[in-house]
């Protein structure tokens, strides 16, 4: 024979039928008003879910884009920060205030 699945009126009632206003209801039957009321507030509920989500997700995304941004930034100032420190090793000599002038040894020896 044909099976139904449904909510079990235990289950329902124990979710809905009491609330702040009072009881509605029992826990052997469940009233066909009462659940498409409430599946309209579920509806509803969902709605409102999927709406903020979606604002945090058009945030997120903004968000994304903008440390995307920053990431390519950050890569090229490495890039150029290598640059940079090549060029300061192949004028270092690796003493304290002097700087690699390529000097010929026939220039210091005409100098003297």
């Amino acid at each position: 024979g044909l099976r139904h699945y449904g909510p079990m009126a235990q289950e329902f009632y124990n979710a809905f039928g009491k609330d702040a206003h009072g009881t509605i209801g029992n826990d052997t039957t469940i009233n066909q008003a009462n659940m498409e009321g409430v599946m309209m507030i579920m509806i509803k509920a969902l709605e409102e879910r999927t709406a903020k989500q979606a604002g945090e997700i058009a945030i997120l995304k903004t968000r994304n884009e903008e440390l995307a941004a920053l990431i390519q930034a950050n890569k090229k100032m490495q890039e150029e920060w290598a640059v940079l420190m090549q060029e300061l090793k192949k004028n270092d000599t690796g003493k304290p205030g002097i700087k690699n002038n390529p000097v010929k040894e026939d220039d210091i020896m005409a100098a003297k």
